[in-house]
């Protein structure tokens, strides 16, 4: 074969190459889950190296052409869920490598499972429901590290939500009723304490429901004082209250 007719067929016979295709879909539904951002990486070494970046269409669906040889490791995001990978068997599981070779072509679904919520009801001494009620979720981990937060609506009804699998305190913020009364930061089912607060253990795509308590009433402190050595020129200064339950920057 003449050198001229060899560049000649490399001009008509594109170069071999691979592609991986899918659609990313809600666990619970099956339904299409647009604007899911997937992820590809590529396997070097011991280690994975970032290799392309696709948003799934409005059917869910996404393509990685013209793919070299190699292994590769697929993931996807998308706000509200946890990472999926493909080939995980559980959450925080091991992927499996999808080969790439010569023009092969592999479909992948991606299932995303969303992640916890916790919901409930802040009561009053009547049962009747507290609206504006600020409640926090905390790691159950010390110091507490407020993870999330959530007002009360017009039912006393919260949800917390965007929650990673794990256990949590959960806690009213200090409030100030009509009638002058205070209400004591809560922690469910109606400590003010950590010692006997109860934990809540949430999974991806469950809610964990009828959290249900009734903030301590007692006497709420006020703190003030005048801040000294600010520098020439200032009007505002920031001051930070931290306490065992997080820090509040005023």
């Amino acid at each position: 074969m003449s050198l001229l007719w060899w560049l000649l067929l490399c001009l008509v016979e594109p170069a071999r190459a691979g592609m991986i295709h899918g659609v990313a879909v809600e666990n619970t539904s099956s339904r299409p889950l647009a604007r899911t951002k997937v992820r590809l990486q590529s396997v070097a070494g011991s280690g994975l190296r970032s290799f392309a970046e696709a948003m799934a269409n409005r059917g869910g669906q996404f393509w990685f052409p013209s793919l070299p040889d190699g292994r590769y490791v697929l993931s996807a995001t998308r706000a509200g869920f946890a990472q999926a990978i493909y080939g995980q068997k559980r959450h925080g599981g091991s992927a499996q490598l999808i080969e790439v070779k010569g023009d092969s072509t592999t479909f992948a679904e991606l299932r995303l499972l969303k992640l916890g919520a916790i919901s409930g009801r802040v009561i009053d001494e009547n049962r009747v429901a507290l609206a504006g009620i600020n409640v926090i979720a905390y790691h159950a981990t010390l110091p507490l590290r407020q993870v999330t937060s959530a007002k009360t609506d017009d039912r006393g009804i919260f949800r917390l939500f965007g929650l990673t699998p794990g256990r949590y305190y959960v806690r009213s913020s200090a409030h100030d009723l009509e009638d002058g009364v205070g209400l004591l930061p809560t922690f469910f089912p109606g400590n003010t304490g950590t010692q006997d607060a109860r934990l809540v253990r949430t999974t991806l795509d469950a809610e964990v429901t009828d959290i249900d308590f009734q903030p301590l009433p007692g006497k709420l402190l006020w703190v003030g004082g005048i801040a000294s050595g600010c520098p020439t020129g200032e009007r505002f200064v920031k001051v930070t209250l931290s306490s065992d339950t997080g820090r509040r920057e005023l």
